[in-house]
């Protein structure tokens, strides 16, 4: 049985994780990303401490980045080729900006 890896990602990375998630998909990879959603998830408390809004006009949301905490999340086999499976998909389609692929260099080190 494969080992766990783990990966330290900023709240911005976990953001932006859904932006890897194609809209449609099997039952397989829908449970896939609702676990790694749910992994990465910022609760209220969270979003309290670090100062979570919205942007008016639903222009994305702000944080205090001095609250912001960067955090190690542990990862399946199963999230890391979902994972990786989707950088190779974006990358193909070339539909990276600079934001998605930091995350993306990280999903690639594991």
């Amino acid at each position: 049985m494969a080992e766990n890896k783990t990966l330290v990602m900023t709240v911005k990375d976990r953001l932006l994780i859904s932006e890897f998630f194609p809209e449609r998909g099997n039952l397989i990879t829908k449970v896939i990303e609702k676990d790694i959603s749910e992994k990465l998830v910022i609760n209220q408390e969270e979003a309290k401490e670090i100062g979570l809004t919205a942007r008016p006009g639903g222009g994305g949301v702000t944080w205090n980045q001095d609250n912001a905490k960067d955090k190690e999340f542990s990862f399946t086999e199963a999230e890391i080729s979902y994972l990786k499976d989707q950088v190779d998909r974006i990358d193909k389609a070339g539909q990276f900006n600079a934001d998605t692929a930091a995350v993306a260099q990280k999903i690639k080190s594991l």
